[in-house]
Formats: structure tokens, C-alpha cells, sequence
């Protein structure tokens, strides 16, 4: 069984983390997030319309995958994470962007805007 996240960011840090295991990074809820998206583009109560996405914190791409499964154009998906940037061109067949994110704590992070 492998190890928890929570544990590897005890051990490693959230930036030490990213930094050793981020191009082969994961996500271990993939399945739930799919459910969710799924249910929510399923519900026509909501007035989904969507002209273009962002995927912030986008990990190894598993809402940009479920949401182009979902019929979303992958090309109307932008893409945004410090760390995972490899592992998300793999599995999506495009890049993910790591400017405008500043690095550091994991939720601690925050985005930067104006060059703050």
C-alpha cells in the first residue's frame, strides 16, 4: 500500500514533495473527481455553460482529462500548477503553465498577481 500524501509532505515537505516526485505525480482521489464532474455537467439545473476553463492546481491533469471526456475541448482548458508540470504534458499532451503561482507551503502558496 503506498504511502500516504500527508505522509510524504511530513517527510519531504510540500515543495520537497513536488520537487523529488512531481513529473510522476498522481492523484489519488482521480476517481471521485471524475464522479463529481460528472454529476455536476449531468445536472442541467446548474446552466452549465463553458466557454473556457482553468485548471488551477491542475496536478497530473485528472479534471482536464475528465472534463475533456466530458466533451470540454482540451484546448479550452488552461492549465496552472508549480510542481506538476511534466507529469500533466504526459498524460494530457500539452503543457501546464507554473508562472503566475508562487511556490512555497502548499496552501500556504498563494497566487501572484501584479508581481506581488
Amino acid at each position: 500500500m503506498p504511502t500516504p500524501l500527508r505522509h510524504q509532505y511530513e517527510a519531504h515537505g510540500a515543495q520537497g514533495y513536488y520537487e523529488e516526485y512531481g513529473a510522476d505525480y498522481r492523484n489519488p482521489h482521480e476517481g471521485a473527481i471524475r464522479a463529481i464532474l460528472r454529476e455536476a455537467f449531468a445536472d442541467r439545473s446548474w446552466g452549465l455553460r463553458v466557454t473556457r476553463l482553468l485548471d488551477l492546481a491542475c496536478g497530473s491533469g485528472e479534471a482536464s482529462i475528465a472534463l475533456r471526456d466530458l466533451g470540454c475541448p482540451i484546448e479550452r482548458i488552461d492549465a496552472c500548477d508549480p510542481y506538476t508540470q511534466a507529469a500533466y504534458a504526459r498524460r494530457v499532451g500539452r503543457p501546464a503553465e507554473a508562472h503566475g503561482v508562487r511556490r512555497g507551503g502548499g496552501a500556504g502558496g498563494r497566487a501572484a498577481r501584479g508581481g506581488e
